[in-house]
């Protein structure tokens, strides 16, 4: 029974999060969302009012930065691997910025339908997940754990955490309590923001009314940090600037099963590579990979080089593009009996 693995990047959320190409578009298009969220339709009057108009302007100018940044920009984690080098209050204050931003797109959004039917898939008749899969995430976005609330009927983006055996750079010494389970790993973290009075922000209706009001908590609880001083933590903790992340390979022994390894939407940026070497090197047993991406023969010229560097293979791989994005990748050496 093969062990399989997934790589996921950016590709993988991007029915709900805008890969590069896309961000500094939908990110003044969520100017709009924010508006939204500050207006209703007032029946004494019969017509649309908004209230608390400031906090709107407020988080539009801030989207509208982040806009320009991703113009002038490779790309936003470009960026914060820039101000990680060169001003760490800007790379702080990036990082709560990106939170917002990710959180509110969630929860206006609906969740990229890719991951509702990989869980509808793998999931059995008693709702166990497969101990035989094992994912690996560069996407700091909460989409797994928001699609799995669907099937576990939880209230809490935490509670889907915990069934999923997911676990984020502050919680990789907790790793082996998940190693013989379904799990996964999230290298960069989540971009969800923490102060001493709400642990993260809730992902839980599913009504325009909810999801608006859900929205605007959000908002308030980042205007709060950045005008009152609060203090907070971000779970988004980019693997490049984390000096032990080789704790987290050395914890996750059952990389080294993984036989098959699908990867979604990953490009393989050079600023991960020192991680994406560290990782491959786990994979010993590997013998079959697939790629499925828009173009996935530039993939996998640039992951021919992970291959070759990490020097910790023997035999020949297989190499099996997929350029149908419609569903993720289910190999044929995929089982899904628990």
């Amino acid at each position: 029974m093969a062990t399989v693995g997934y790589l996921l990047g950016a590709g993988a959320s991007a029915e709900c999060i805008p890969v590069v190409n896309g961000m500094a578009k939908d990110l003044l298009a969520m100017v709009s969302s924010v508006q939204g969220v500050y207006t209703r339709f007032d029946d004494t009057v019969g017509y649309y009012v908004k209230d608390d108009e400031a906090k709107a302007i407020k988080v539009g100018k801030m989207l509208g930065e982040l806009a320009e940044i991703c113009k002038h920009h490779y790309s936003i984690d470009t960026y914060a691997k820039k101000l990680f080098l060169t001003d760490d209050r800007l790379f702080r204050k990036l990082k709560l910025d990106l939170s917002l931003y990710f959180t509110l797109k969630q929860i206006l959004t609906p969740a990229d339908r890719r991951y509702d039917n990989f869980f509808s898939s793998i999931l059995d008749t008693k709702l166990r997940l497969p101990s035989k899969i094992k994912i690996i995430s560069w996407n700091y976005d909460f989409q797994l754990e928001k699609s799995y609330l669907e099937f576990n009927k939880a209230l809490h983006l935490n509670s889907s955490r915990a069934s999923l055996g997911l676990t984020i750079p502050s919680d990789w010494s907790n790793y082996n309590r998940y190693a013989d389970k379904f799990n996964i790993i999230k290298l960069n973290g989540s971009a969800r923001i923490k102060t001493s009075d709400y642990d993260g922000y809730l992902v839980t209706a599913t009504n325009s009314i909810g999801m608006s009001n859900n929205a605007s908590h959000a908002i308030d609880v980042y205007l709060n940090i950045i005008e009152g001083n609060v203090p907070f933590e971000t779970e988004l903790k980019f693997a490049w600037e984390n000096e032990h992340y080789e704790n987290l390979f050395e914890a996750a022994s059952d990389l080294s099963n993984i036989t098959v390894l699908v990867i979604i939407g990953y490009s393989f940026p050079f600023f991960n590579r020192e991680v994406d070497i560290a990782l491959f090197s786990k994979m010993k047993q590997l013998t079959k990979i697939y790629i499925q991406d828009t173009n996935p023969e530039n993939i996998i010229e640039t992951m021919s080089e992970f291959i070759d560097l990490s020097n910790s293979y023997k035999g020949s791989i297989e190499v099996v593009p997929k350029r149908n994005l419609n569903q993720f990748v289910f190999p044929k050496e995929l089982d899904v009996v628990s």
